[in-house]
């Protein structure tokens, strides 16, 4: 069945605002076109010796590069921006193996520039994809707009700075279709574009939720240490499997048929539109010894190759002829980029702070109201706010007073949850 599922369905409409329509390999819907601009990725561009130059230098000196410029990421003091710190890892990995960019080309303030406009860029995937056209705002259109322009212009900015010596198949392999013809400057570019979105900002997700859980479970940042001492990868291959289980980077697999087909005695007809839903596919408890938990003996059996029985309840990397064609360039570069971090760095969450909110009150009437709205504003704003805040002060006390309480395993840390 999965030979027939080969496209994403799509609003025609967004994908043209994102610059996606027909173009590159993520969401094109013309199949011809994007199996020969796939060609590119799948068979041109992640070679062995690819994957040897990320194992033995380029990850490291990559995550070295960015390391001198830690104070870069500060937040506050001693608080570091984990997520842009570890998307500029993974950005420059990206443009020295496909763009001939080496190392240090590209200054610090270029690559923070950079990954923020990746960052934009799927805010506007988001909104263009996930909203209704009929939604659409024309404020926040134009907004979104503006990103995905942005990032097209750092595409022909990293076009014009590559250094020319032949040996990166991927961008050569563009330009040489593109000077005999075979694509056009928007596909070239596009593809560029999906190799730096997804080299980018994929890894890091894992590596992020992976540093997370060890903030949580100190004995296991312990054995993680330990272990590597002892040139042994098994807690850190695991722990990364295991991340990549517990919060997928794609919660979800969406695919349009293009024939019918029959699966389970179900027909699927033509054009049907098929979601498989991996978060919860990967907390089942019949596939996993302790699905709903952060936990390594989940995944001890099992592998990233899609090849055995596995691939109907293990799914990390996608499946198919979608499948993401860089999962093994992923494994190396995270594997050696967490093993530098926890060899030289301890990581801890920033921790909830009173502090943020001594000098705030609730009245909406001093200049707070401006940055601080917990009961909205003006002649809508809530009419309960100060019953509100009498009831939840006396059952807090009552509870706290009486009670002690801690966290249920498998639920999300206060930081991880989302409105």
């Amino acid at each position: 069945m999965e030979k027939i599922k080969i496209l994403r369905f799509d609003s025609p409409l967004s994908l043209e605002y994102l610059g996606m329509k027909n173009k590159g390999i993520i969401w094109n819907r013309n199949i011809q076109r994007w199996k020969y601009q796939r060609f590119n990725f799948s068979q041109k561009a992640l070679n062995n010796k690819l994957l040897d130059d990320a194992k033995k230098y380029v990850s490291n000196d990559a995550a070295d590069y960015i390391l001198k410029y830690l104070d870069k990421y500060e937040i506050e003091t001693n608080i570091i921006d984990t997520m842009d710190f570890l998307r500029s890892i993974s950005f420059t990995i990206t443009c020295y193996l496909f763009l001939e960019l080496p190392i240090g080309t590209i200054s610090i303030e270029e690559t923070k520039y950079y990954v923020n406009s990746i960052v934009q860029y799927f805010k506007a995937w988001e909104y263009f994809l996930l909203e209704l056209t009929q939604f659409y705002d024309e404020k926040q259109t134009n907004k979104h707009k503006k990103s995905i322009k942005q990032l097209n212009d750092v595409v022909n900015e990293l076009i014009s700075k590559r250094v020319m010596n032949n040996n990166c198949l991927f961008i050569n392999s563009l330009l040489n279709a593109l000077d005999n013809q075979q694509i056009t400057k928007e596909e070239m570019n596009q593809c560029i574009l999906d190799m730096l979105i997804a080299g980018t900002d994929i890894s890091f997700v894992t590596m992020f939720y992976f540093l997370l859980a060890l903030c949580d479970r100190k004995e296991l940042e312990e054995q993680l240490l330990k272990e590597l001492k002892e040139n042994s990868y098994q807690i850190l291959t695991n722990g990364l499997k295991v991340s990549m289980r517990f919060k997928s980077v794609g919660p979800v697999i969406m695919r349009c048929t293009i024939n019918d087909d029959f699966y389970n005695n179900i027909h699927i007809k033509n054009g049907s539109n098929i979601i498989i839903s991996l978060a919860d596919m990967h907390r089942r408890n019949e596939h996993f010894i302790l699905g709903n938990q952060f936990n390594l003996i989940n995944v001890e059996d099992k592998d990233l190759s899609n090849t055995n029985n596995d691939r109907n309840v293990f799914v990390l990397f996608s499946i198919g002829l979608k499948e993401c064609v860089g999962r093994w360039l992923a494994k190396v570069e995270m594997e050696i980029i967490i093993e530098k971090l926890i060899l030289n760095y301890s990581f801890k969450r920033n921790q909830f702070n009173l502090i943020n909110v001594e000098d705030k009150d609730l009245s909406n009437t001093n200049n707070d109201r401006n940055v601080f709205v917990l009961f909205s504003i003006g002649l809508k704003e809530c009419v309960g706010r100060w019953l509100a805040k009498v009831e939840m002060e006396i059952i807090i006390e009552k509870l706290i007073l009486n009670y002690s309480f801690k966290r249920a395993n498998g639920t999300k840390a206060l930081e991880d949850l989302q409105t």
